[in-house]
């Protein structure tokens, strides 16, 4: 933002003013009262030595008056601390006495809570990484969640479902509003498959049909999900010849009834943050399309339209810097992204007709040519002892060499300040496993869960799988100072 800004309505960027610092930088952008002048001020936190030093990148006027505080931490926007203040003395040693005062504990218990200035952002968590369940509602265990420290939780409804269950008594809405009220965090998304014909007319009576599953929902969900995703992933569940701009006016007109019922039924203060569902495969260019850029364009010209989602199964641990490089630039600044789905799944399916690791076969007493698949497949026919599963996992390369991909990818996603929440698969689900064969996809692969391939715990509790957990918790606090 420019130092002609006529108002503090959204996060003061000044990129001159950011300097390259060590892992915790704390930057306190000042508005005055005239919203004229504004100062950068970065702060160096060595938290375990309590020392602090800091650097202005502006002149400042004296003395100053404060409208507006807007702070961040490692690029994090947190609410703003004050109204109208004065601040006399010496800059550096009563911004950063304040600062210290005001903001140790929320730095060092890790908070990330995005509060653009004046602008209240209810359901964007910072930099979350919760479990992913997709339709698998039946899956949600609490005790599974506890034990890797999850607090976010995300299923998908099928809105075409509604029309045999009513959306009071469907699994997925039962289970969303269980959880929170069991005080995880909430994220539902609305899928609305069309894979079979093409996008009604806004005004048609197919489109009245589908607006009243829509509207069958909302009252039962909106004020009680954290984030509530208008569409779950509309450029695979359609045909590639319809994906043109009647996709778009389709899932628009979607979200407008959506954002009017909020206004309307759930008020300025609503708890539940809207979200345009998933974009796909923006590692490839055929999918960079003028349908795409529309749906970019739509949320960002929508206020009420906290961000948009995406969701990258890939075959390599890179191709999601594609996403947020697209993405990023036709967001506005005070919205932040989602990753409901994640995955390295394209990898494991090059290797599931390869035959399985030497030792693996001699340890098992299994002939040399037996593939991958096939061991997959026995496991789900008969679960495994936890070990035997960790030792074919182990001792598959392909597998042992992607197990920090996890960190790998919330690192690109932290990187950029923009994250609001990703939720990575959580538990082994029915469909995983159904009819398992050479071409399956092993989307079972991905899950911090074994609920199917590996026997269950005494207490009948899923076992975890060694490649994911360690890192799954881990991820759940930022990394401290000086790590």
């Amino acid at each position: 933002m420019s130092a002609n800004a006529e108002t503090p309505s959204q996060s003061l960027v000044l990129p001159e003013a950011i300097i390259s610092s060590p892992k915790r930088t704390i930057i306190l952008w000042m508005t005055y009262l005239n919203y004229q002048t504004m100062i950068g001020l970065t702060i160096y936190s060595n938290w375990p030595d309590r020392k602090m030093s800091a650097k202005t990148s502006a002149k400042r006027p004296e003395p100053f008056g404060c409208s507006a505080f807007c702070i961040q931490i490692d690029g994090i926007d947190v609410r703003p601390i004050c109204g109208a203040t004065r601040i006399e003395g010496s800059l550096e040693d009563r911004v950063a006495r304040m600062m210290m005062r005001r903001m140790e504990r929320r730095v060092r218990s890790g908070l990330a809570i995005c509060m653009a200035l004046g602008v209240a952002a209810p359901g964007q968590a910072q930099q979350a990484l919760g479990a992913n369940f997709n339709e698998h509602y039946e899956d949600v265990d609490y005790r599974d969640l506890d034990k890797a420290n999850a607090r976010w939780v995300r299923l998908f409804l099928t809105m075409p479902e509604l029309e045999s269950r009513g959306a009071a008594t469907h699994g997925a809405v039962t289970t969303i509003l269980e959880a929170g009220r069991r005080g995880y965090k909430t994220i539902l998304s609305l899928k609305f498959p069309r894979n079979r014909r093409d996008f009604p007319a806004p005004e048609s009576a197919e489109m009245a049909r589908e607006m009243a599953w829509l509207d069958a929902v909302l009252p039962h969900v909106m004020g009680k999900v954290d984030i509530l995703v208008i569409g779950n992933e509309p450029y695979i569940e359609s045909r590639r010849a319809d994906r043109d701009l009647d996709l778009n006016a389709y899932y628009e007109t979607l979200a407008k009834r959506a954002i009017a019922f909020r206004k309307t039924r759930c008020g300025a203060n609503c708890k539940t943050a809207l979200y345009m569902g998933a974009l796909n495969r923006l590692d490839l260019a055929e999918n960079r399309t003028l349908s795409a850029e529309r749906w970019m364009e739509f949320a960002r010209q929508t206020p009420e339209i906290a961000g948009v989602d995406i969701h990258a199964h890939l075959p390599d641990m890179e191709g999601t810097r594609a996403f947020v490089d697209y993405i990023l630039p036709r967001m506005r600044p005070d919205q932040k992204f989602l990753v409901l789905e994640f995955s390295i799944v394209r990898w494991w399916e090059q290797h599931m007709k390869a035959p399985v690791p030497a030792a693996y076969a001699a340890a098992y007493k299994l002939p040399a040519d037996t593939q991958n698949w096939q061991v997959i497949r026995t496991a789900l026919e008969s679960p495994f002892p936890k070990a035997q599963w960790d030792a074919f996992l182990a001792n598959s390369p392909w597998f042992e060499s992607r197990k920090h991909y996890l960190r790998h990818q919330m690192e690109i996603f932290r990187d950029t300040g923009r994250l609001a929440v990703a939720t990575y698969g959580f538990k082994q689900g029915s469909s995983m496993g159904r009819n398992f064969g050479p071409a399956t996809t092993p989307w079972l692969l991905n899950s911090v869960f074994a609920a199917r391939t590996v026997r269950p715990n005494p207490d009948g509790s899923a076992a975890f799988n060694y490649a994911w957990i360690d890192d799954f918790q881990a991820l759940q606090a930022p990394a401290e100072p000086g790590e």
